[in-house]
């Protein structure tokens, strides 16, 4: 046929001809408004012939290949030709192959299975999946579909044109494909980055804050919001900010870099070359880069999880938590959308999203704290004392702590090159810089962190902590099964790390924590917690006694702390002055904000809690629980024991008989319940459990009821995970050994 008889208006064609009549020859005809490049031109004759061209439009972006191959001629020769060809192929592209293959695969033959096998081993996967050839005798699967896209595709019996029913494939639209594979991130660009323009940067701008310092004594907030601003231009300009198109495959992969990414892009860009020329030379140059690209990301791989082990060696929740990543590895699912609770928010309003999320995270909060308020209307406070004791103006030491140590280099230095700023790429970036211009920005540092001291007052751009919500299980779409993390940037950790050494300090050097709180602080740990009770506990079986404990669970304590009973009882340990009025300010009109994925939320009041992600927040939570021994043993007049590792928290007694412990556990029940109305801490009653340690020889089948003010019914149990140890009742710990083993096994 002549061109004129091909030709259809609006449209290019390209051919691939046969040189026999009766079979054999492809073509392809792409509308002019579509962006294409004849690629390949293949036949052999009597066999297939092939054409390829790769093709943009609104709807697609990639290769298409177009295949013939005539019956009767040589499978085996043509699914050899098949393997050649796709063994070049870029898995970061898109590709269609169609065509009538004349390999049926409406019967499972060797060589439909083994072109099957070919395409699905490069990420092809056959779509169609009705005959396509209907005669008055057969049925045949013929013309086949292969790509590795998610497309609809429908078999038209009309027109009729030939035997061959027409095969229609429609594509998403490009906003869509995008969508689907891809993920919109921000990052710094460090293609530019110039170490010494940094520091000449730096040097000018800290010079000049701290000149206009001496001259005008410039205050805490001022200054802080001055120092931050020169670090963080600094960087916007050796390091500028820019939006990347990230496949959602790497999402979860920290190890996939700018070094990956440069030489994935010099792969590409010579599999495109190699493909046009066909030459040899760029064949060759395009498999050396591709086993480069391969290479570096499995070095970049094993050297980024090596490193998680090293650095989180004495950390085993952590530990246990990458080698299951290491084992299971599985990419992130993507979800459509968000359920705040009936209300769905789809994906792509992620500033909505953010925006729900901060108001979830917040009223679920105050919902807590309402509760709380009503928890109290069943107690029957017995005295005055038991009430209002925290409100007293006696103070629970003689002690006193008014003024901050000043800071000076050795000091700040050593804090830096120790600090821990978590998986924020932004603040490693600023420990960083801090640390490689330590000599630039020390004094400017100093200067700032003494200001905070000396006049009592915490910077209020300080107080907004950024919080990044976190799926506890993979591929939900509900907002409770949402986890905030909350990030504080890292000057601020800097300055509360220089605080937390002081109040330690004295409460360490004064003995106002209590020996059985054993958590966040030195020479302390849960093992040694765990050895102390059991051991008390062995003792007491031992003597023929029971022992009752009640392991209390606290709904969200951490998050739901008072600050003005936290400020209260600060001054009740004899913090005072200058101390007292930086941690008032510190505590005092802090805000929080949520970013997802790109957007960032509104920032909101956050009116309770101690910091979370703060350096200051455990310990200060330890001093606001720290006296329930007291509030129990002294003012309650009860005798019993307790053992705290931050909130998880354990009372016990021991006793003669049932009866005994009965009466004891609900007495020391009834006082924990006021100590947490008191403090306006909320127990979580459902979680709280109880039980009986004893000898196996003693037997005691009465049944024990522990009742809460309200007459709910606390549950007994023979075993119970405390502190990631499973203990029984008759402190044997079979159940955990083979816990351990069965663990290990799985690993």
């Amino acid at each position: 046929m002549i061109n004129s008889e091909l030709k259809i208006e609006n449209y290019e064609y390209i051919r691939c001809d046969s040189m026999n009549r009766y079979t054999g020859g492809v073509m392809i005809y792409v509308k002019n408004n579509c962006k294409f490049r004849n690629r390949v031109i293949e036949k052999k004759e009597g066999n297939y012939w092939m054409l390829s061209v790769w093709l943009e439009c609104d709807s697609f972006k990639g290769y298409i290949y177009v295949l013939y191959h005539s019956p009767g001629s040589s499978d085996a020769e043509f699914l050899n030709y098949i393997d050649n060809l796709c063994e070049s192929l870029n898995f970061n592209s898109n590709y269609v192959f169609i065509g009538d293959f004349n390999i049926d695969f409406n019967k499972k033959t060797y060589y439909s299975d083994k072109l099957n096998y070919i395409m699905e081993s490069r990420g092809l996967i056959q779509r169609i999946n009705e005959a396509t050839r209907v005669t008055d005798n057969s049925k045949t699967l013929i013309d086949l579909l292969f790509t590795n896209l998610d497309i609809k595709v429908e078999v038209l019996n009309v027109p009729r044109i030939t035997d061959h029913n027409i095969v229609e494939m429609k594509f998403r639209k490009k906003s869509e494909l995008e969508q689907k594979n891809y993920k919109l991130i921000e990052c710094r660009n460090f293609k530019n980055f110039d170490t010494n323009f940094l520091k000449n940067i730096l040097a000018e701008e800290m010079s000049t804050l701290l000149n206009n310092d001496l001259n005008l004594n410039i205050n805490v907030n001022d200054y802080s919001n001055t120092f931050i601003n020169i670090v963080t231009n600094a960087l916007n300009v050796v390091c500028p900010y820019e939006k990347r198109k990230i496949l959602l495959k790497w999402v979860n992969n920290k190890w996939y870099d700018d070094e990956i990414r440069y030489v994935s892009r010099l792969r590409d860009t010579s599999y495109e070359r190699a493909i046009f020329t066909r030459q040899d030379i760029d064949w060759t140059n395009y498999k050396y880069l591709r086993n480069k690209t391969v290479k570096m990301i499995d070095v970049k791989r094993k050297s980024y999880l090596c490193n998680e082990i090293n650095e989180n060696k004495g950390n085993t929740k952590e530990l246990w938590r990458i080698i299951k990543e290491i084992v299971n590895e599985n990419y992130e699912i993507r979800i459509n959308n968000i359920d705040f609770g009936g209300k769905i928010i789809t994906y792509e309003n992620t500033e909505t999203i953010s925006k729900e999320f901060n108001l979830y995270f917040r009223n679920s909060i105050e919902d807590l704290v309402n509760d709380i308020n009503n928890s109290g209307n069943a107690l029957i406070f017995n005295n005055v004392i038991e009430k209002e004791y925290i409100n007293d103006d006696n103070k629970w030491t003689n002690n006193k702590l008014e003024f901050f140590d000043m800071i000076d280099e050795n000091t700040l230095n050593k804090i830096i090159m120790n600090i821990k700023v978590g998986k924020s790429k932004e603040n490693k970036l600023f420990l960083e810089i801090i640390k490689n211009n330590f000599d630039l920005v020390k004094n400017s540092l100093i200067t700032l962190i003494n200001k905070s001291l000396i006049e009592g007052f915490f910077p209020e751009k300080w107080k907004v902590s950024t919080i990044v919500p976190i799926p506890k299980i993979s591929g939900t779409n509900k907002a409770t099964n949402f986890r905030p993390i909350n990030t504080l940037p890292v000057y601020e950790k800097i300055l509360e790390t220089v605080v937390k050494n002081n109040i330690v300090k004295y409460l360490e050097g004064y003995d106002l924590l209590i020996d059985e709180q054993a958590a966040y602080r030195e020479k302390y740990s849960c093992e040694i917690a765990l050895q102390e009770i059991i051991d008390d506990w062995k003792k007491t079986i031992s003597k023929n006694k029971l022992v009752g404990v009640i392991f209390l669970d606290l709904k969200r304590a951490f998050e739901i702390v008072d600050r003005k009973i936290l400020l209260i009882k600060l001054r009740k340990y004899g913090i005072q002055n200058k101390v007292y009025e930086w941690f008032e300010t510190y505590l005092t009109e802090r805000k929080q904000r949520v970013k997802f994925e790109n957007s960032v939320s509104e920032e909101l009041c956050i009116d309770y809690g101690v910091p979370q992600g703060s350096v200051l927040g455990p310990i200060l939570f330890i001093v606001f629980i720290n006296d329930i021994r007291k509030y129990l043993t002294e003012i309650c007049k009860l005798n019993c024991r307790v053992q705290l590792f931050a909130d998880d928290t354990v009372v016990y007694v021991e006793g003669d008989s049932s009866e005994d412990i009965e009466d004891k556990l609900n007495k020391i029940l009834e006082a924990i319940e006021k100590w947490l109305y008191v403090n306006k801490l909320l127990l979580n009653i459902n979680k709280t459990k109880f039980m009986i340690l004893k000898n196996k020889r003693k037997v005691t089948n009465r049944i024990i009821n522990i009742l809460n003010s309200q007459k709910f019914k606390i549950e007994q149990v023979k075993e119970i995970k405390y502190l990631g140890v499973i203990i029984d009742e008759n402190l044997y710990f079979k159940k955990y050994a083979e816990y351990i083993i069965k663990k290990t096994i799985s690993y």
